[in-house]
């Protein structure tokens, strides 16, 4: 049973019971690649994503975000077709701490 979520970029992990209101997609993802990294979390053509590389590649997308000067409560949207990457961009943008705008490109 998980009982300590990661709070966010800064490392700190805190209780499951002190953070109700921190329980987002990004800190479940943040969690099972935690718990699980090496579990798969997606398969797209044939190629198999695990919650690690998903995890590390958020990251990633999350730290170029804020070195364009993408802060906490920005709104960032993605206009990304059904691929993984579309997972990994709206997941580095709830790591930027912004909020996702996803767009139809239809």
């Amino acid at each position: 049973v998980m009982d300590q979520l990661d709070s966010g970029t800064d490392g700190r992990s805190i209780p499951l019971r002190e953070c109700p209101m921190h329980l987002n997609l990004g800190s479940i993802l943040q969690a099972n690649a935690n718990e699980q990294s090496d579990a798969p979390v997606m398969r797209a053509g044939g190629e198999t994503i695990s919650y690690g590389e998903l995890d590390r590649a958020a990251r990633g997308i999350a730290t170029r975000l804020h070195e364009r000067g993408v802060v906490p409560g920005s709104k960032v949207a993605l206009l990304v077709p059904n691929v993984p990457e579309f997972t990994m961009a709206y997941f580095g943008a709830l790591y930027a701490g912004a909020t996702v705008v996803p767009i139809n490109a239809r």
